[in-house]
């Protein structure tokens, strides 16, 4: 499977955690990772949303891995379409 940061696109950053895209064999999907899964897994030390963003960066390739891997799952209502991934899914 082949994934890649979705071409113009960014990763923002909000209190619940970061949001990003990827785009993998050909298809662009959204992903939300929550903060708690970035706190416990990645060491968001500061709890602000640059150290949500620098945890992100931090583990990038990780955590594409893990959002590639849950491609055709169910998206999260109320999270804007995206797929989630939590903390569960980093253990």
């Amino acid at each position: 499977m082949a994934y890649i940061p979705t071409p113009g696109t960014a990763r923002h950053a909000a209190d619940d955690g970061v949001r990003f895209s990827l785009t993998i064999d050909g298809a662009a999907q959204q992903y939300w990772i929550s903060h708690e899964a970035l706190e416990n897994h990645f060491g968001d030390e500061n709890g602000r949303l640059d150290g949500l963003l620098a945890a992100f960066d931090r583990n990038q390739e990780r955590i594409y891995e893990v959002a590639a891997a849950k491609l055709g799952a169910a998206p999260v209502g109320g999270n804007g379409g995206r797929i989630s991934l939590s903390s569960n899914d980093f253990n």
